[in-house]
């Protein structure tokens, strides 16, 4: 069997692939690892200047790392690198916003203060104060978590912790 030396368009070393694989077109890869990593980020074909992390942020490459577009674009506009005690807030709420004027660099517990903000202030409740009330009114008077789930549209852990008060406890 006859081999062709060729060279890694990842890793620039020399390998030997055999006739048959070149024909097939194989001759661009020392091995499935490097072609899976020249083929991440700007490589890719599906490339469009970054892509979307699984938590909703632009992510981008950089001198062969992942990184977030809007921390990315604080740092260049501090000049600095941020620190480990350092978040990025965007102003709008929408993660994909990523102009200067809609970032805000706070500290961790202050992102925290905004992002957990509590009863109808927070704007992933699916019940008003009135209705934890009535929940728990509902509760006393015998209904159990599943009923209680049932009628406001919630899941039964949720109402469970309603009422024992681990959550809505200002109410």
């Amino acid at each position: 069997m006859s081999k062709t030396k060729l060279n890694c368009l990842n890793c620039s070393s020399d390998f030997l692939r055999a006739t048959w694989d070149v024909k097939r077109g194989r001759t661009k890869f020392c091995s499935r690892n490097c072609s899976f990593k020249y083929h991440k980020g700007e490589n890719s074909n599906t490339y469009k200047g970054g892509w979307t992390s699984s938590h909703g942020y632009k992510k981008q490459m950089v001198e062969g790392k992942e990184v977030y577009e809007h921390r990315m674009v604080v740092e260049r506009g501090l000049g600095r690198k941020l620190e480990s005690h350092e978040d990025v807030h965007h102003i709008d709420g929408n993660k994909l916003n990523n102009n200067p004027n809609n970032l805000v660099v706070l500290s961790k517990r202050e992102h925290t203060i905004i992002h957990d903000r509590v009863g109808e202030k927070n704007n992933k409740a699916k019940l008003t104060g009135d209705q934890v009330i009535h929940l728990r009114k509902l509760h006393d008077q015998g209904l159990n978590y599943e009923r209680l789930a049932e009628y406001f549209n919630i899941d039964p852990s949720n109402a469970s912790l309603i009422v024992k008060r681990k959550t809505w406890k200002h109410i």
